[in-house]
C-alpha cells in the first residue's frame, strides 16, 4: 500500500513520527497497555496496526485488529504481523466477533466518525464479556475544531457518558499534549530511567483538555494508573519545532492582515474627514 494515510485521520508512525498526532495516539495506547495482560483484546478501528502491536507487546493473549479500510488492514498485516494478532476488515456497526468473546475493547478516536454512535456502543457491549472492560476516547467538544470534515459528531463528557449507560462503573480521564523540559542526572540518561517530579505551569482551565478517555465496565474497575509520556527522540523535537514554526507563520499572516485592514480603514476615515 503506497499511502496508508489516505483516509480520514489515520496515523502511521512510519510516516508521521515527527507530528504531534504521533504523541497523542501513542500515549493513548501506552495508557491502555496496563489493562490487557492475559486478555483477549479488540482494537476497533485499528488503522495501520501499530496500536494492536503495542497491546500484544503487553502480553495480551490475542489482539483482534479490525478496521473498515482494506488498505489499512493490508498495511497492518504486512508491517505488524504477529502470532498473537489477527487483522481483518470489519465495520464498527457490525463487529465480526462472537458475542461475549472479548475481555478488553479498545477504540480510540472512532465514535466521532460513525453515523450511529448508539449502535456503535451497543456492538461494543455485545462483544464484551460480562466483566469486560471498555477503553474509549474522543475529541473533547469544548475545544475540538468544529470544521473537521471527518467528524460526524462532537461530544462533551456528559454526552459521551450518556451513551455508556450499560456500564455502571466508569472513570473519566482527559488527555492534553503539552510542552515539557526535563532535568536529570547523567547516569539516569544512560540508564534510560527518569525519576521525575512533575511541576505543572499552566493557565489552562479545567474542561479545556483536548481529548476525553473513558474506562468503563459492568463490574468494578481495576486499579488505574494515569500516564505522562516523555518523548525524547530528536526527530520528535524537530517535529515540535516545525509545529511551532507553522503556528508562528499563521499568526504572522493574521497580524499582517489585521494591519492591512487597520490601515485601509484609517485611509477611508481620513478621506471622509478631509
Amino acid at each position: 500500500m503506497d499511502d496508508p494515510t489516505n483516509r480520514g485521520e489515520r496515523m502511521v508512525p512510519e510516516m508521521q513520527r515527527d507530528d504531534l498526532i504521533y504523541l497523542e495516539h501513542i500515549t493513548r495506547y501506552l495508557f491502555a497497555k496496563q489493562f490487557v495482560t492475559q486478555a483477549r483484546v479488540l482494537d476497533l478501528a485499528c488503522g495501520a496496526g501499530y496500536g494492536s502491536s503495542m497491546l500484544a507487546s503487553a502480553n495480551a493473549t490475542h489482539v483482534h485488529g479490525i478496521d473498515v479500510s482494506p488498505e489499512a488492514i493490508a498495511y497492518a498485516q504486512k508491517r505488524y504481523a504477529h502470532e498473537r494478532i489477527s487483522f481483518q476488515v470489519g465495520d464498527a456497526d457490525a463487529i465480526p466477533l462472537e458475542t461475549g468473546s472479548i475481555d478488553v475493547a479498545v477504540s480510540f478516536e472512532t465514535i466521532e466518525h460513525v453515523h450511529h454512535p448508539e449502535r456503535f456502543v451497543k456492538e461494543l457491549v455485545r462483544v464484551l464479556k460480562e466483566n469486560g472492560l471498555l477503553i474509549l476516547s474522543t475529541p473533547h467538544s469544548p475545544v475540538a475544531p468544529e470544521d473537521n470534515e471527518h467528524h460526524l459528531h462532537l461530544f462533551t463528557a456528559a454526552q459521551l457518558l450518556s451513551l455508556l449507560h450499560d456500564f455502571p462503573h466508569i472513570r473519566t480521564f482527559y488527555q492534553n499534549t503539552v510542552a515539557a523540559s526535563y532535568v536529570v542526572e547523567e547516569n539516569h540518561l544512560k540508564e534510560g530511567a527518569y525519576p521525575l517530579h512533575t511541576e505543572q505551569v499552566s493557565d489552562k482551565e479545567p474542561g479545556q483538555q483536548q481529548y476525553i478517555i473513558v474506562v468503563a465496565s459492568r463490574h468494578a474497575l481495576p486499579a488505574l494508573q494515569e500516564i505522562a509520556t516523555l518523548f525524547t527522540d530528536r526527530e520528535l523535537q524537530k517535529g515540535l519545532a516545525l509545529e511551532r514554526t507553522h503556528q508562528l507563520r499563521a499568526r504572522t499572516w493574521q497580524w499582517k492582515l489585521l494591519r492591512m485592514l487597520y490601515k485601509t480603514s484609517n485611509f477611508f476615515s481620513s478621506r471622509k474627514s478631509g
